[in-house]
C-alpha cells in the first residue's frame, strides 16, 4: 500500500509541474498571446530552458546558433535527470521487492533498482 501510494504521489508531482507550467505566463513582447508557440515557450520559460534574450525579449524568428541550441538541450536534460533521479529513488528507497504481491511494481523495482549502473 506504501509503495503505491509513494508512487503516486511521484506522479502526482510530475503532472502538477506541468500543469502549472501550463498557466505560468511569460511576459515577452514579442510572443503573441495568439502565437501557435506561446504555450511552449511559457512551459519551456517555466521549466528554466529558456530565459529569452538580455533586453527582455524572446525573438522568436531568429535563428538558434549550435551554442543556444546545446545549452537549451543541456538545462532540458538537467529537469528531466533530477525527476527521474527523484522518482527513482521513491521506488528504489521505499520499495520492497521481496514481500510485493504486485509482479509489475517488482518487475519495475527489478529494472530499475537493481540493474547496474549505466
Amino acid at each position: 500500500m506504501k509503495k503505491t501510494i509513494l508512487i503516486a504521489v511521484g506522479i502526482n508531482l510530475l503532472i502538477t509541474g506541468f500543469a502549472m507550467a501550463s498557466v505560468y505566463v511569460t511576459q515577452f513582447a514579442d510572443v503573441k498571446t495568439d502565437s501557435y508557440y506561446k504555450a511552449s515557450v511559457d512551459n519551456m520559460v517555466f521549466k528554466g530552458v529558456v530565459k529569452g534574450y538580455n533586453d527582455g525579449l524572446f525573438h522568436p524568428d531568429d535563428a538558434v546558433t549550435r551554442a543556444q541550441a546545446v545549452t537549451m538541450l543541456d538545462r532540458y536534460d538537467e529537469q528531466l535527470l533530477a525527476r527521474i533521479t527523484y522518482l527513482e529513488n521513491m521506488l528504489c528507497k521505499g520499495f520492497n521487492a521481496s514481500s510485493s504481491t504486485d509482479a509489475s511494481f517488482t518487475e519495475a523495482y527489478q529494472k530499475i533498482c537493481e540493474a547496474p549502473a549505466v
